[in-house]
């Protein structure tokens, strides 16, 4: 009987770890996601401010 009790304590802590676990990995899918498209956003947006024309100084003009 012992036996058996050890047995089910250790699946029942690897179920709950697995879980823990893919509750996890779920929240790292998620912040990876949300930063990819993040770092999408800024290098569309700098893509479009650089073929903006910007306007001529007076150092640029003297060169």
């Amino acid at each position: 009987m012992g036996l058996f009790v050890r047995v089910t304590a250790v699946v029942a802590v690897a179920i709950v770890l697995l879980i823990a676990l893919a509750f996890l990995v779920k929240i790292l899918f998620v912040a990876a996601l949300i930063a990819a498209l993040v770092i999408a956003a800024l290098a569309i947006g700098n893509f479009f401010k650089r073929r903006r024309p910007s306007q001529v100084t007076y150092i640029q003009r003297r060169w």
